[in-house]
């Protein structure tokens, strides 16, 4: 994925080593990612709410855009 743009074989295997050694990179980036996960649990109050499944939907989707963009870094 991170080479995809390359077509020259020297040029993936200079970039893979460029990306391998971004670890300290990637971690905090990870790191960051992680922070903005919501990770609230669901009370019952929530569902006095008539709008609770919106609210859930959303905080289902950001989260799963956060662990898509994840996957980049791990």
């Amino acid at each position: 994925m991170w080479t995809a743009h390359l077509s020259d074989k020297k040029e993936k295997e200079e970039f893979e080593a460029y990306v391998r050694n971004s670890r300290g990179v990637f971690d905090r980036a990870l790191d960051l990612i992680d922070n903005h996960m919501i990770n609230e649990e669901v009370k019952p109050e929530d569902y006095d709410n008539p709008s609770w499944s919106h609210k859930q939907a959303d905080k289902n989707g950001w989260n799963r855009a956060l662990k898509k963009v994840r996957q980049l870094f791990a």
